[in-house]
């Protein structure tokens, strides 16, 4: 793998962006240039876990982040073109052609949000490998997140309906991103989505709840501690409790001891 020189990787990319309205040719190009800064050594797949297994040229995230930066420029100037490109790139079973569909994803105009959504309902499958499902959560429903965060939600609420637990993890994963975003502030059907989840707290879910909540408590912690007292207020069960108290430290001091007190007290009431 040559090292990576900015002198060196612009032109590169420069080049390959004169194929973005033609993705083969695109496709083409930007598998040259994934090579080119290949990592050679971990490409024989040695030392993967089975599940995680996908073609990957383990490109230096500098790369990648270049590429990103000149493909947001390129999607600004003519966003009509990015659909068709990602959808060619989606097809290529390598790792970093498919993270940048989802990252050309996320650019499409969502003026009719639809095509974005029909999209990101087929490409998010749970099963998908867990890079990839992380970069169409987080960055191909980027511009959805901010400018149609209603749609976002609804396909959040989808995916909780599904009533699965891997469908539901999922969910749960997308509500991440958007809980980053500090312009979102429509709280209130985020705490009615997680509400029944956190009150059973099945241990499948632990994880990505627990990741749910410590974003939420960030945000804003006196919403998110009105949250978990009704909740503890109806009836929890005790791995709901476990959870609760995982999420203490997200907590600033003050809401921190407030919960604590509210969990011992409903401790001992059981008792």
């Amino acid at each position: 793998m040559p090292a990576v020189q900015l002198t060196q990787l612009k032109p590169q990319i420069d080049d390959l962006l004169w194929k973005y309205t033609r993705p083969e040719e695109f496709l083409a190009g930007l598998h040259q240039l994934l090579e080119f800064y290949s990592f050679r050594v971990l490409r024989t797949g040695k030392g993967v876990q089975a599940m995680d297994l996908i073609p990957t040229y383990h490109t230096p995230p500098l790369v990648l982040h270049q590429l990103e930066i000149a493909l947001g420029r390129q999607c600004a100037e003519n966003p009509d073109a990015a659909l068709p490109l990602a959808e060619t790139l989606w097809q290529d079973p390598f790792l970093e052609v498919k993270e940048a569909a989802a990252f050309l994803l996320g650019q499409v105009p969502v003026d009719s949000p639809e095509v974005v959504i029909q999209h990101l309902m087929e490409w998010c499958q749970p099963e998908e490998n867990k890079t990839v499902l992380k970069a169409l959560l987080d960055k191909g429903g980027a511009r959805m997140r901010q400018e149609k965060p209603d749609q976002w939600l609804e396909l959040v609420s989808h995916w909780l309906n599904l009533l699965e637990i891997p469908w539901q993890s999922m969910a749960l994963k997308a509500l991440l991103p958007l809980l980053e975003y500090r312009e979102f502030e429509n709280l209130p059907p985020v705490f009615r989505m997680i509400n029944p989840l956190v009150k059973v707290a099945k241990p499948e879910l632990q994880a990505d709840l627990l990741a749910v909540l410590n974003a939420l408590a960030k945000q804003s912690p006196t919403e998110t501690f009105f949250l978990l007292r009704q909740i503890l207020t109806l009836g929890t069960t005790a791995s709901a409790h476990r959870l609760i108290r995982r999420a203490i430290p997200a907590f600033p001091a003050a809401e921190a001891v407030r919960l604590r007190e509210t969990l011992k007290d409903f401790a001992e009431n059981s008792n």
